[in-house]
């Protein structure tokens, strides 16, 4: 099995459970730095983006995807 790192791994259980049950599932999470620094996973630009305003400033989130080890579907949202 491909080691993702200790935060995909546990953020995993619950949705790898479910499609063990029949479940579709997808998660959406930030792109944290654990996730971002991993070579071991693989993430691919979906080419989406959005406008994200705080205050006066407007930032670009780009949305990322990519698969945990047991196949669950992830969204990662990259806000630098």
């Amino acid at each position: 099995m491909e080691r993702t790192g200790a935060l995909v791994d546990v953020m995993d259980a619950l949705p790898s459970a479910l499609r063990a049950r029949g479940h579709e599932v997808s998660v959406v999470l930030p792109f944290y730095r654990e996730i971002q620094e991993n070579r071991e996973f693989k993430k691919k630009n979906t080419g989406i983006t959005v406008d994200v305003q705080v205050g006066d400033n407007t930032y670009v989130a780009r949305y990322l995807e990519g698969r945990s080890a047991s196949g669950v579907q992830l969204f990662l949202i990259r806000c630098d």
